[in-house]
C-alpha cells in the first residue's frame, strides 16, 4: 500500500462560540491518496505527548479540518491509510501553529417571539421564512425561502445551521450561503433529501446555478437534525455535515459577501405539496 504524505495546507478561522468572544482557531491538513485505501486516520499529537486518533475520512476525502486547537499552540500531525487488510505505515509528521483569531462572529439561536419575519438584521431575499416556538419555519409555499446577513461580510467565511425536514419531497433542499453578493450571486452548500439525495457546493452566478462537487448521501430520517455547514478561505470551499467535512473544491468567482440559508425546492412543477420545515442555531464567522 502506498504510503500517504501529509501537507499543512492553511489556516482557518472558525468559532462555535458566541457574538464577542475570542474564537478558536483550526488547521486544514490535506495528503496524497494512497491506491486501495477505504480511508484515512489521522492522529494528532498533544503538546509534550503522544499522538492519539482525532478523525477518518473516507477514501475520497484527502483533507482534515482540525477545529479543536487553541491559538498559538503548536500541533503535529499524521495520516495512515486503512482498507479491510489493515493499516500503512503512518505518513512523514507535520506540525502548525495556529494563528490568533481576529475573526467576527454571529449566532442566532432564534429563541424569541412567534412572528411572520425573523428580525435581528435578518433580510429576507425569497419566499417567507418565519419564528414559531424559537425556530425558523419556512411557510408551505413550493418555491425557495431565504434569507440572508448581508452585514457578516467577509473572504474567510464558516457558516452553520441546524436543520430538520418534517418530510422529504422531490427536490426539497436545505442550504448554507457564504459570499452572498445579492439575490443573483453567491456560493452555496446544501443538501437535497429527496429526488437525487446529495451533498452539494454550487455557485450561483446571474440567478444560474453551477454545480461545483457533488456527492450521494441518504436522506436525513423525519425530525432528525443535522448541521449543514459551508466555509471559504481564499477560493477553497467545504461543506461539513455535523462538522466533518464531506465536499471540498476550488472556485475564484466572488471573494466577498454576506452569509445566510435557504429552504427550498429545486423543481416546483414535480411537488405535490409543500411542507414547513425547520432551520435553527444560525452560527457564523467571518473575516
Amino acid at each position: 500500500m502506498v504510503r500517504p504524505r501529509l501537507w499543512l495546507l492553511c489556516v482557518l478561522p472558525l468559532s462555535l462560540t458566541t457574538v464577542g468572544s475570542v474564537a478558536a482557531s483550526q488547521l486544514t491538513l490535506t495528503w496524497g491518496g494512497s491506491a486501495g485505501a477505504t480511508g484515512y486516520s489521522i492522529e494528532r499529537q498533544a503538546p509534550g505527548g503522544s499522538f492519539g486518533e482525532i478523525g477518518t475520512t473516507i477514501a475520497d476525502i484527502v483533507t482534515y479540518i482540525d477545529a479543536t486547537v487553541s491559538s498559538d499552540v503548536a500541533y503535529c500531525y499524521r495520516v495512515r491509510a486503512f482498507n479491510s487488510a489493515g493499516y500503512s505505515d503512518y505518513s512523514n509528521v507535520t506540525c502548525g501553529t495556529p494563528a490568533s483569531n481576529s475573526a467576527s462572529t454571529f449566532t442566532d439561536d432564534f429563541n424569541r417571539a412567534d412572528a411572520g419575519e425573523l428580525g435581528n438584521g435578518w433580510t429576507q431575499v425569497a419566499g417567507t421564512l418565519k419564528i414559531k416556538a424559537g425556530q425558523v419555519r419556512n411557510t408551505p409555499e413550493i418555491t425557495t425561502h431565504m434569507a440572508v446577513q448581508t452585514g457578516l461580510v467577509g473572504a474567510t467565511q464558516s457558516v452553520s445551521v441546524s436543520f430538520a425536514t418534517e418530510g422529504n419531497r422531490f427536490g426539497l433542499r436545505f442550504g448554507t450561503i457564504i459570499r452572498y453578493v445579492n439575490s443573483e450571486n453567491y456560493y452555496l452548500c446544501y443538501r437535497r433529501t429527496a429526488g437525487v439525495n446529495s451533498l452539494r457546493i454550487s455557485k450561483v452566478v446571474n440567478g444560474v446555478e453551477k454545480a461545483l462537487k457533488t456527492m450521494h448521501l441518504a436522506p436525513p430520517a423525519k425530525g432528525s437534525f443535522f448541521a449543514l455547514g459551508c466555509q471559504a478561505n481564499g477560493p477553497m470551499l467545504a461543506l461539513t455535515l455535523n462538522g466533518d467535512v464531506k465536499l471540498m473544491t476550488s472556485d475564484p468567482t466572488f471573494t466577498s459577501g454576506g452569509m445566510g440559508f435557504m429552504i427550498g425546492y429545486m423543481t416546483p412543477a414535480h411537488s405535490r405539496q409543500g411542507i414547513s420545515h425547520i432551520a435553527d442555531d444560525f452560527i457564523a464567522t467571518f473575516e
